[in-house]
């Protein structure tokens, strides 16, 4: 498994193991979410059932995992505050606290969003 997991400190059942996204999970989902909105299958700002599904099926089956679709949805909303937060940087210059949370990482992926 390419991802990372992590134990709860608190408990050490499954339930209390999550996982931390790599950027080619972030890419992967992206791309998927990318397709099924050229497909037809984004209706106003929300994409369809079938397209959270899809997202899920080849996250699973690319990295052998067994997430749901709340998993991708933590993750877009992840990915759309980082893109907040950089097109913040990009538009005023200053320390904002805000924006300690994604100096030094790599934001390959927003360009899709």
């Amino acid at each position: 498994m390419d991802s990372e997991k992590v134990s709860d400190v608190e408990g050490k059942n499954e339930c209390d193991t999550y996982f931390k996204w790599t950027m080619e999970m972030d890419g992967l989902i992206l791309e998927v979410l990318k397709e099924q909105k050229n497909k037809g299958q984004k209706e106003d700002r929300t994409f369809s059932a079938e397209s959270y599904r899809k997202v899920v099926e080849e996250i699973n089956e690319k990295f052998s995992m067994s997430i749901n679709k709340s998993k991708v949805l933590n993750c877009l909303k992840t990915l759309k505050e980082q893109m907040v937060l950089a097109k913040e940087i990009n538009q005023k210059s200053g320390a904002n606290p805000k924006f300690k949370a994604i100096r030094g990482k790599h934001l390959y992926h927003l360009k899709i969003l």
